[in-house]
């Protein structure tokens, strides 16, 4: 149900730049000095290193408004609403009609805390509550 979704070339090129550039720090220990400090400049170098390049701002997402993305958000809340909406269906179906359960009685219960607990008794409560 997922559509193919374009990948911009620049944004994955810094993308990919950013995880070399966090792999060397990472392992970079594992490296000679030479080798380190070469990558290093290549990252980090004053006039031409990668990292020291303009980066363009982030467009508002809200400035285009993408159809097309937005079927595809609808599409990703259909696939969990559909199973829940079964799963309703299914409950429905076996608890119909009315359950017994044990009385709410909360607020006796913080009003007087020790009196002893009241009556077990059950009172039919609608399954769809």
């Amino acid at each position: 149900m997922r559509s193919d979704k374009a990948i911009d070339a620049k944004e994955l090129k810094f993308k990919q730049t950013l995880s070399r550039s966090a792999m060397l720090r990472r392992n970079g220990a594992f490296l000679p000095e030479a080798s380190f400090k070469t990558r290093l400049a290549y990252f980090n170098h004053p006039s031409n290193g990668v990292l020291r390049a303009k980066v363009p701002k982030a467009p508002n997402p809200m400035a285009n408004m993408n159809p097309m993305a937005m079927m595809d958000m609808m599409k990703g809340n259909i696939t969990f609403i559909v199973p829940n909406m079964a799963m309703m269906a299914i409950i429905n179906q076996f608890f119909q009609g009315y359950v017994l359960v044990p009385p709410q009685r909360f607020s006796s219960e913080f009003e007087n805390p020790g009196d002893p607990a009241p009556s077990s008794d059950v009172v039919p409560t609608p399954s769809s509550s």
